[in-house]
């Protein structure tokens, strides 16, 4: 079973419920959106850490898989939900 997940594009439905599914079977979460302003019910449902991230900009893209390196470190599983 995987041990961490990174959700990009983060926001209420899919990428919610996604995020409560792996916190509760133990997984590490880590949520990416290009903007992450109303999505604080997210985070504290999950705990999840959070980062800004455009993902149509490569040089953001490789910020934040620098970025998990010190959070959830390379994730086990990616979901991309645009």
């Amino acid at each position: 079973m995987a041990n961490s997940v990174l959700i990009v594009g983060a926001a209420p439905g899919l990428s919610a419920a996604l995020a409560c599914l792996c916190t509760r079977n133990g997984m590490a979460v880590a949520l990416a959106a290009h903007n992450i302003n109303k999505r604080e019910a997210i985070f504290a449902e999950t705990d999840a850490s959070q980062h800004l991230c455009d993902a149509s900009d490569a040089d953001q893209v490789a910020s934040l898989f620098a970025e998990l390196d010190n959070t959830i470190r390379t994730p086990d599983m990616v979901v991309y939900n645009p």
